[in-house]
């Protein structure tokens, strides 16, 4: 039922007529990691690894309570020694591949991803970090390589290439979870990098329609509505809402205004000047 407090107390309450419950002892250590007391359940899970240090289920405990503490460096150390000890099981390779990727081991992370996808292609959770992380190591890629790279596949590690792949994991996962708005932003991004204008835009529309509160994806949406699509009064409109939405890059309003003819700059930098946005 996950009464975790009333859990423990009870595990406690046997412990105290028989310490010798390697069960109970486990449920407790769980118990006190899921009510915050992690120090307690480290205490606990030591005392029981100091008779079965190598007991893979007692490790993947005392790496989730080490994470949960917010200690990531042995939270990392446990994992790894879990998975040395059963490279097969999903959730400790899971575990392993996200605390990589938040300490940048992101090759690592993604290496152990693409493992397990392989073996269980029908995991969201794997599919998504998966397709997130191949995302920004496209985008990475695509910022170093810049324009040159849009439509070059020479080589299998090519950026255009990696982004491709990585629109691949997205619409994958995007295809079963179409209203998580990190992937679909994702994808937007990649898509308005290699050009796909018109996929892009249907990605930033479907994102504002999801949040009309999101600035950013207004001002992107506008972006290519009036460079691009050389739809004006579209643009303008979703221009004029993403400064109500509170966007603020003044950086990217002159990008935009720069790459509009000068003939056609009169209406945006009126908008974008009432927002503090352009002088």
């Amino acid at each position: 039922m996950e009464q975790w407090d009333k859990a423990g107390a009870a595990y406690e309450k046997a412990l105290a007529y028989d310490r010798s419950l390697v069960a109970a002892s486990y449920n407790l250590a769980r118990a006190l990691t899921e009510t915050g007391a992690y120090a307690r359940a480290l205490e606990v899970l030591g005392r029981l690894r100091s008779s079965d240090p190598d007991n893979v289920r007692l490790i993947t405990l005392e790496a989730y309570a080490l994470y949960k503490s917010g200690d990531d460096r042995s939270a990392l150390a446990a994992y790894r020694r879990a998975s040395e000890l059963n490279p097969r099981d999903p959730g400790t390779l899971r575990n392993l591949a996200l605390l990589l990727e938040r300490s940048g081991r992101g090759e690592e992370a993604r290496t152990i991803l693409r493992e397990l996808h392989t073996v269980l292609p029908s995991d969201d959770a794997v599919l998504r970090r998966l397709a997130l992380l191949e995302a920004r190591r496209a985008r990475e890629a695509l910022a170093v390589a810049g324009t040159s790279a849009v439509g070059d596949t020479g080589s299998d590690s090519d950026p255009a290439r990696a982004a491709e792949e990585a629109l691949a994991f997205l619409s994958a996962y995007l295809s079963r979870k179409p209203e998580d708005r990190e992937a679909l932003r994702a994808r937007a991004e990649l898509r308005e990098s290699l050009e796909l204008f018109a996929r892009a835009l249907e990605d930033w529309a479907d994102l504002v329609k999801a949040d009309p509160s999101d600035g950013t994806a207004w001002f992107r949406l506008a972006r290519l509505r009036l460079v691009v699509a050389g739809d004006r009064e579209a643009g303008l409109d979703a221009l004029r809402k993403a400064v109500d939405s509170k966007f603020s890059d003044a950086k990217a309003a002159a990008a935009l205004l720069s790459a509009l003819p000068e003939a056609e700059r009169a209406k945006p930098a009126e908008i974008l000047r009432a927002a503090g946005l352009a002088d």
